[in-house]
């Protein structure tokens, strides 16, 4: 007799007889680090949902996250809070004391794909298990032949597969097509017909096609121009004189709703603006009043005039009107009286009203019309028309160098992975970044004591000890960010040519002679250089005279070894691109950049300090070490691959010698901190190596370099007072002098005072704190931006600067009202009455310029080859 005692019972759930597999661990740990960065929840979102999620406080979490990034809001404690606060699930969570648990308590996942997946391959089973149930309630009902059941069965562990598959992530080409070639089916029904909203302006419609869904359309002007006016115009066009109206929102900022009904019905009724003040009417102004009142009256258009707007408010609010209305349209006027939800910089404020203004267009699929005030920089200009540069601040083309992932680079039309500061996390890291479109600007020159130095518009926004400041701005009071230490990237390799390759960047010859060559006058490095010719192409470098006794010089010939193919190192040289090229335009390869370790840089550091380098004492217990080259480029690669290292060197420029004519650039290593991370870090060959490391050497940091504002140690004292601690206790007394970084991270460690966010970050190990040198006129040069979504900042010659193109990256069509007349007023303008409508960007089409008529006493726009409107 068998026993089945240990079978459920019938309709009994088996998941009640153990814990459903989970790992709790693994959820926190994804949440900690989506907290704590922008790009793990980017890749969270891609592999997880939450319903993934075993805990329900951790899949409300992850759900207000997903909710958070779709609405184009920052991820962050405060936001999360108010995000499941508003939804009344804070407290089912167990409030703000468990987020701060995740971000304080839980390290943060180093891969969170690894993490994602284990919660998926959990949560699967979980729902295998739950279908199982299933298939033995049916097994034990006995109700359903076995075929059914199997049938059943397969179906049910078949939907597995397609419930927690990615398959409707994408589309295959076959369902692109059908539904590209209908939406050309029904475009070919009625040819040249506006597939957008028409804006009511024949020139202007016979460019963009129409407002186009999900666009976010910018219209920038300075004052008086007419910005309202035509947003109001194509509002009236849209919502009043279409066959169809359709609902349009205004979230006006400016205007009250009063001033913008007196505005549509001045244009409605052609009466003078000036009257709707004065309350002089005619019997005849009542009456085309009163027929443009009930036209207005019943118009589906929905204003919104409350002051201090936030980008949260106007994306709720705007999704209720398109649940409530259907809108096909939203105004917002104008951007820069918006709140956003960043801090830290207007520049980055901005970013995030105009990254969730796109946001709304995209979740509604309708286009949205922003407003935007351009400074005041083009009326400086003898041509007054607005260019796409009046939008943001930029950067010098020629003179930047960026740090990316491949070293450094001039900037290009690609998109590219440049270094930047994540704020949150406090690392240099890398992140995607696109070029803005360069155009030329007027810029200043602002040099650091170090060197470095950056050519920019007077306005563009530089990382300092008290924020965010513009160039022009700057001050010898402030510390200026600059770029001290970025981690080695992982899946990085030793290269095995590392030391020969700084060997012969140094002082190789790679011209179009037979073969290279090679020069030095250290009897190490001679030997060192011959052994590694050997290990690497089997050729035996040839002594070649030299006229001085004390320098060797070697030819690198084929010799034996060569075949129909040629000299190996000659053709190695030549696939690298380093064959041919003359000092100043040598460069460390970008291969090589991109993929060695931290071991290999240390080493082409080391080869080119051997040959192009020196250790100059300044005295006994300061040496330095100096490398020099004539290669502009080089010595920023140089730089770059010290940053690496986590080593600060000054640079200068200059010449070799008096008759030199051409530019010499210095990389020095001075501060006795610095140059003992370099002797750790780099060996050097022979006298300069032995010389570099018996000198007795001073740990102290230097009085100028790394060093904070005045204001960093009296905050300092006086948090330290906050907890108890007096200047003897403390070990520091503030003097109205500048403080260290490194004395400041001391001092903080002392008293636990990393809570103190006004100065802890500060601190960063990877951030060397410069000082302002000088700030001269750069005049007027060809500029770049780069937008950067997650950072909105990169590293420019090694100093952190601010993205500030994020209205002309966000919108997909960018366009300028400009009015001669208000800059010439005279009566004889030719183009008096009329108005330029410039579109400078438009993502998905041409860019040109239209003419309109503008009717100053009616604030009206209209089309030139409307005569019976053309009314100066």
């Amino acid at each position: 007799m068998s026993n089945n005692n240990h079978l459920p019972p019938q309709d009994t759930d088996l998941s009640l007889y153990k814990v459903p597999p989970n790992n709790l661990e693994a959820e926190e740990a994804v949440l900690s680090a989506c907290i704590m960065s922008a790009e793990s929840l980017l890749e969270a979102i891609e592999i997880l949902k939450p319903d993934h999620f075993y805990r329900s406080a951790n899949k409300y979490i992850f759900q207000a996250m997903v909710d958070l990034y779709k609405n184009g809001q920052p991820v962050d404690l405060v936001m999360l809070a108010n995000e499941l606060k508003q939804k009344k699930q804070l407290d089912t969570i167990g409030g703000a004391t468990y987020l701060s648990k995740l971000v304080d308590e839980i390290p943060m996942a180093v891969n969170v794909p690894h993490y994602a997946t284990i919660i998926r391959e959990k949560a699967i089973l979980r729902i295998a298990i739950q279908k199982c149930n299933t298939i033995a309630t049916d097994c034990f009902n006995d109700s359903m032949s076995a075929t059914n059941i199997i049938d059943n069965a397969q179906k049910e562990i078949l939907s597995i597969e397609v419930e927690n598959s990615d398959d409707n992530s994408y589309s295959s080409m076959a369902q692109i097509a059908e539904k590209g070639i209908d939406v050309l089916d029904e475009r070919s029904k009625h040819p040249g017909t506006i597939n957008g909203l028409p804006t009511g302006f024949k020139d202007i419609d016979n460019l963009t096609w129409g407002l186009q869904k999900s666009d976010l359309i910018i219209i920038a002007a300075r004052p008086s121009m007419g910005k309202s006016a035509l947003a109001l115009n194509i509002a009236r066009h849209i919502a009043i004189d279409k066959a169809e109206p359709v609902p349009v929102a205004i979230f006006s900022l400016e205007m009250s709703k009063e001033q913008l009904l007196f505005r549509l019905m001045s244009d409605m009724a052609k009466i003078n603006s000036q009257q709707f003040r004065s309350g002089y009417f005619s019997p005849s102004d009542w009456s085309n009043m009163v027929s443009a009142t009930d036209k207005i009256t019943n118009a589906p258009i929905f204003i919104d005039d409350n002051g201090g707007l936030s980008i949260d408010k106007v994306q709720r609010r705007s999704r209720k009107m398109f649940k409530k209305h259907g809108l096909g349209l939203i105004i917002v006027d104008y951007l820069q009286l918006m709140e956003g939800n960043q801090t830290g910089s207007r520049d980055r404020e901005v970013a995030s009203i105009t990254g969730g203004l796109k946001a709304i267009a995209k979740e509604l699929n309708i286009p949205v019309v922003a407003l935007s005030q351009l400074n005041r920089s083009l009326e400086t200009r003898s041509n007054k028309r607005p260019q796409l540069s009046d939008l943001r601040e930029c950067l010098a083309t020629e003179s930047t160098f960026l740090l990316t992932s491949s070293g450094v680079q001039s900037n290009m039309s690609s998109h590219m992975l440049t270094y930047g500061l994540n704020t949150k996390t406090g690392g240099i890291e890398l992140a995607k970044s696109k070029n803005i479109p360069k155009k030329e600007n007027k810029t200043i020159y602002v040099r650091l004591s170090s060197g470095r130095f950056i050519q920019c518009t007077k306005k563009h926004p530089i990382l300092t000890d008290v924020g965010w400041t513009k160039a022009k701005d700057l001050t010898k009071d402030h510390a200026i960010a600059c770029i001290h230490k970025i981690k080695e990237p992982k899946g990085t390799i030793k290269i095995p040519s590392a030391r020969w390759l700084g060997w012969m960047l140094g002082n190789g010859s790679m011209l179009n002679y037979s073969s290279p060559t090679f020069i030095c006058s250290d009897i190490a490095v001679a030997n060192g250089f011959i052994n590694e010719t050997e290990k690497l192409f089997g050729l035996t470098p040839k002594i070649h005279k030299h006229w001085s006794k004390k320098v060797y010089q070697y030819d690198i010939t084929a010799g034996h070894v060569r075949t129909s193919a040629g000299n190996p190192c000659k053709n190695w040289l030549r696939e690298n691109d380093m064959w041919g090229k003359k000092a100043p335009q040598k460069e460390i390869p970008q291969w090589f950049l991109e993929q060695a370790d931290n071991k290999s840089l240390s080493e082409i550091v080391g080869g080119l300090v051997d040959t192009d380098g020196s250790i100059p004492l300044f005295t006994k217990c300061r040496p330095a070490v100096k490398y020099s080259t004539t290669s502009l480029k080089m010595a920023h690669q140089y730089m770059w691959c010290l940053s690496r290292l986590g080593i600060f060197g000054r640079i200068d420029k200059g010449y070799f010698s008096d008759k030199a004519t051409t530019n010499a650039y210095s990389v020095i290593i001075s501060e006795g901190i610095e140059v003992e991370k370099f002797r750790k870090a780099v060996t050097l060959y022979g006298i300069k190596g032995k010389k570099l490391m018996s000198a007795s050497l001073s740990k102290k940091g230097s009085n100028f370099g790394n060093r904070l504002g005045v204001w960093v140690g009296k905050e300092l004292v006086r948090h330290a007072e906050s907890k108890g601690f007096t200047p003897e206790k403390l070990g520091y007394r503030y003097q109205k002098k500048r403080i260290s970084r490194n004395n400041l991270k001391f001092l903080l460690d002392k008293i636990d005072g990393y809570d103190n966010k006004k100065i802890a970050w500060l601190a960063n190990d990877n951030i060397y704190w410069d000082r302002l040198k000088y700030i001269e006129d750069g005049g007027e040069v060809a500029v770049f931006d780069r937008s950067v979504p997650s950072f909105h900042n990169f590293a420019a010659n090694g100093i952190i600067v601010h993205n500030s193109g994020s209205i002309e990256n966000d919108a997909d069509i960018v366009s300028f009202i400009y009015r001669d007349e208000v800059y010439n007023p005279e009566e004889d303008n030719p183009n008096r009455g009329t108005a330029e409508i410039i579109i400078a960007k438009h993502r998905n089409g041409p860019t040109d310029f239209v003419k309109l008529a503008f009717v100053k006493r009616y604030s009206s726009f209209y089309d030139i080859q409307d005569e019976d409107y053309y009314v100066p």
